[in-house]
């Protein structure tokens, strides 16, 4: 069982007891964002992550054993006792307005979105970041004046990429080629070729979590049951 839990910013200010839930790891974080809008956004989206880790261990959030990769990426400190804590596995992401926080038992996960600014250069950076076969599968058949139709082709192919490299633990930078994968106009997103492991062991599923952005999740495995909840940051913080 997989589950994907949605959180939309919202302009209130984390009251000091929420605040506190936090590490002072992640406190430290937060007073380095300088922008208002991004710091409030990050201690929601911790806040919340902690939330909802915590149903799943029957633990208070400030107990919530989170450290940190090398890369930075928050998760569950293996070392901590307990089975549950072990065998939870999650994944974050977030962009503009939304963040994802997608969850399972005992596998590797990875989730990324992106939201949709049809402004970027997508053809050139699909050729800076793609492979040619990759490149091909993303725009063939898709009309080269529709602006709309060739950024969402590229956000797929580079939430697919990057979704499979976080449940990796690998960073886009030294890892973006390890990965490739097949998304065509009108047809799902496919992995094809994985550094150091077997496609078939993978699922790739493109998740419609609004039409402002793309969404995919990675898993290794079958995904045989996903749900979406909501976790409406307004009632948290509000």
């Amino acid at each position: 069982m997989v589950h994907v839990w949605r959180i939309r910013a919202t302009g209130c200010e984390p009251a000091q007891y929420l605040y506190e839930t936090l590490s002072d790891q992640e406190r430290r974080s937060a007073q380095r964002l300088r922008r208002d809008e991004r710091r409030r956004q990050f201690i929601q989206t911790r806040v919340c992550l902690r939330r909802v880790l915590a149903g799943y261990l029957a633990m208070a959030p400030n107990d919530v054993p989170i450290t940190y990769g090398p890369l930075g990426q928050p998760l569950l400190d293996a070392t901590e006792p307990g089975e549950s804590t072990c065998q939870v596995r999650f994944n974050i992401s977030h962009s503009h307005e939304l963040a994802l926080i997608a969850c399972t038992a005992g596998r590797l996960i990875g989730i990324d979105v992106e939201h949709l600014h049809q402004e970027r250069p997508f053809d050139r950076l699909a050729r800076r970041y793609f492979s040619t076969s990759e490149y091909q599968s993303m725009f063939t058949g898709a009309p080269g004046d529709a602006s709309a139709v060739r950024a969402r082709q590229f956000l797929r192919g580079w939430t697919a990429k990057e979704a499979v490299l976080k449940a990796r633990g690998l960073g886009v930078a030294g890892g973006l080629a390890s990965a490739q994968v097949s998304c065509p106009v009108n047809a799902p997103t496919r992995l094809v070729q994985l550094d150091n492991d077997a496609v078939n062991r993978w699922t790739i599923r493109e998740l419609s979590s609004d039409d402002d952005y793309v969404t995919t999740l990675a898993v290794r495995g079958a995904i045989q049951t996903l749900q979406m909840f909501d976790l409406d940051a307004a009632c948290v913080f509000g």
